[in-house]
């Protein structure tokens, strides 16, 4: 597993590798083994750019350790190496798609039990708030999306009241989904996120850690960065109900994906039951080869769990 970028110790030694053409980077590839016809490969490389497509084909090197050598296993292929960057990419597709979904739902679940419970500007208030510095940093980052009122709403809102701050069902609509969690997170009381969390059945805890980490996930695949095979520092709790959601994650990896795309999953078929996202994604993880499930942390026939049916 790659370090942190915490535990790294930075080297001493002035990167001097120079710049290589199309044709250059593709004879590189070839000289390392990978099997292909020469100018499908330039094609690759211009249409993928080298170092994305080459972040694949890491998973075909003799050896992983990124001191070792680059030598690829014998007889991998450049469509060996395309299946696996298309796998990856339509894994991104579904999760953002189910993003949509959850992150929609989020907004009005946190709008409407807040504003009923604390009023339309109670989110800005100490008394609500777990940390005073959390909330402070929370106000500064809504400010700072203020600044540029590009909406309407916003703009109407800016214009004819004096609130420094608009109401918490506006607030929602201008907040990332990752602003929006440390706003949950926050929360002084557990009984009002646990009232959000209560619209998917699920512990309060456990919906803030996997928005926490499902936000990270979420921007590698908007970022179109590889995503199948990342490790994630941050961790949700392991869920204790739903039963099929705690069947589905039991003994699971949490610095990996599968935990997070059951959990998601499981979300979208509670918030959308008309939703084939969850049939998408068994489908595509049923497609993968052995190796790629064992990266992901799919435990061996998972598709047959109830969260999958």
């Amino acid at each position: 597993m790659p370090q942190s970028r915490l535990e790294i110790v930075r080297g001493s030694t002035p990167y001097l590798k120079p710049p290589l053409d199309l044709g250059a980077q593709a004879e590189l590839l070839i000289a390392r083994g990978l099997q292909c016809d020469r100018p499908a490969l330039v094609a690759s490389l211009s249409r993928i750019g080298y170092y994305r497509l080459t972040g694949y084909l890491w998973w075909y090197r003799l050896d992983a350790e990124p001191s070792g050598s680059a030598e690829l296993i014998p007889g991998t292929t450049l469509d060996d190496l395309h299946r696996l960057y298309e796998f990856d990419a339509k894994l991104r597709s579904i999760v953002m798609a189910m993003t949509d979904v959850i992150e929609v739902w989020f907004r009005g679940a946190f709008a409407n039990t807040t504003g009923i419970r604390l009023g339309a500007f109670g989110y800005l208030e100490r008394a609500n708030a777990l940390g005073a510095d959390a909330l402070e940093r929370d106000k500064r980052k809504l400010t700072e999306r203020l600044e540029d009122p590009s909406e309407s709403f916003l703009a109407h809102f800016l214009e004819k009241y004096s609130n420094p701050y608009p109401p918490v069902w506006m607030m929602v609509e201008l907040s990332s989904l990752g602003l929006l969690s440390k706003w949950y997170d926050n929360l002084a009381s557990a009984s009002l996120r646990q009232s959000i969390a209560d619209g998917v059945r699920l512990n309060h805890s456990v919906l803030g850690g996997f928005l926490r980490t499902w936000t990270v996930v979420r921007n590698v695949a908007a970022h179109h960065g590889r995503l199948w095979n990342r490790r994630f520092a941050t961790k949700m709790s392991a869920p204790k109900k739903p039963e099929l959601l705690r069947i589905a994650t039991d003994g699971a990896d949490y610095s990996r994906i599968y935990p997070y795309l059951a959990t998601a999953a499981y979300l979208t078929s509670v918030i959308d039951p008309s939703s084939d996202l969850r049939q998408r994604l068994v489908n595509l993880l049923l497609s993968a080869d052995d190796g790629w499930l064992d990266e992901i942390d799919a435990p061996r026939a998972f598709e047959n769990d109830s969260i999958w049916l």
